[in-house]
């Protein structure tokens, strides 16, 4: 039977096909409808409550309001859906994808806030995978875009390093498509990262657990050293108070 689209029918079981998880409080819906719903918080996290109202009613005419009470209907019952775990799982991948992005561009911002001309000069220590094809301009350039636009998105980075005029005749960096600029990218993270950790541990205070001794455990380590090392003063008492002890007397 087909699908009631009452406008204030609840929502109904999906059993088989995403394209009858029905209404909810929404007329109408469709199979489209609730892909470009899943989509927007696969893209924006389930969180984001009102950019996912305002993209799927961008994509599907619905309102924002229609969807914000989608949105609480779905996560209520959403394990009424037959493939409900398969939705969850591509939701929360796309939440780690976020969650690592944020995690990247805050690394850069570090690196970024070190340097007094980012957009000049971002020093690296590259080691042994600094390469022979790539500049340190050409690197710079991409981890300032990556901070401006956001890890991942190469199309929008390729238009600016055609724009960049000092590029004009870098054919090789110009010519780069989207998968060789990631490539570049999540080595140069990498690099930046480790920086990062590296300074971290540096500015910690000397004072960390694992190097710290209490006032309390010093003589310890101190009287074990004495113990395990008798000094000559000690042998001879030893042999002294045996000469004086009874049974050598009596002897």
């Amino acid at each position: 039977s087909t699908p009631s689209t009452r406008p204030h029918e609840s929502l109904r079981v999906a059993r088989g096909s995403r394209g009858r998880f029905a209404t909810a409080s929404v007329p109408h819906r469709t199979r489209k409808d609730f892909r470009s719903f899943l989509n927007a918080m696969e893209r924006r996290g389930r969180d984001e409550v009102d950019v996912i109202a305002r993209e799927t009613s961008n994509e599907t005419g619905k309102t924002e309001e229609e969807v914000r009470r989608y949105h609480k209907v779905f996560w209520e019952r959403h394990k009424e859906l037959a493939d409900w775990e398969r939705v969850i799982d591509k939701i929360e991948k796309g939440e780690k994808r976020l969650q690592r992005s944020k995690e990247i561009r805050e690394a850069l911002a570090e690196k970024i806030a070190r340097s007094p001309k980012p957009h000049e000069c971002l020093p690296l220590n590259y080691g042994a995978s600094r390469g022979k094809v790539w500049t340190e301009e050409e690197d710079a350039f991409l981890l300032n875009m990556m901070h401006t636009y956001g890890y991942g998105n190469w199309e929008r980075i390729r238009v600016e390093i055609r724009n960049a005029w000092q590029f004009n005749f870098d054919w090789f960096f110009k010519s780069r498509n989207a998968s060789e600029l990631g490539r570049r990218a999540d080595l140069l993270i990498k690099l930046v990262e480790k920086e990062n950790s590296d300074l971290d541990g540096r500015s910690r205070p000397k004072s960390s657990p694992r190097a710290s001794v209490t006032a309390s455990e010093k003589p310890k380590k101190s009287r074990s050293r004495k113990r395990s090392a008798p000094t000559t003063e000690d042998a001879d008492a030893k042999r002294m108070k045996a000469v004086e002890s009874p049974a050598s007397m009596e002897a």
